[in-house]
């Protein structure tokens, strides 16, 4: 008869603990969604740096996340080279935001399709 106590304790024990954990983790999970919650920020205009950053190049587009930096696929800027320019265009639109020359490219080596231009800081030719 000891020998079925000392099992049904042992099971009841580990049932607890198993229980607990899954609480405790599912707790912490909404805890920390909530945390993420207050930083939330609602942009009311795109026309300004840093949401303005869509670039044509050539026939492809790129994007751009941080000063003079734009990301975009490896196969658009296959032919391109340092000097060339690129279009920025503000929110998406079809506008001319500027020419801007390209002083270096980064091509990333292997199978991954992206790259990384540096342009100059201002325009070639200003806006109209």
């Amino acid at each position: 008869m000891n020998k079925n106590i000392i099992i049904k304790s042992i099971a009841a024990l580990t049932i607890l603990t198993s229980v607990t954990g899954v609480g405790t983790t599912m707790v912490e999970g909404i805890q920390q969604t909530a945390k993420a919650e207050h930083n939330v920020k609602l942009i009311k205009n795109t026309n300004v740096a840093p949401y303005n950053g869509i670039v044509s190049i050539g026939s492809g587009t790129g994007f751009i996340v941080g000063k003079n930096t734009i990301v975009t696929n490896k196969h658009v800027v296959a032919g391109m080279e340092i000097g060339a320019h690129i279009i920025a265009h503000p929110n998406g639109e079809y506008n001319n935001g500027g020419f801007y020359k390209v002083k270096k490219i980064v091509r990333y080596a292997g199978k991954e399709d992206i790259a990384i231009l540096h342009v100059e800081d201002k325009a070639v030719h200003p806006k109209k």
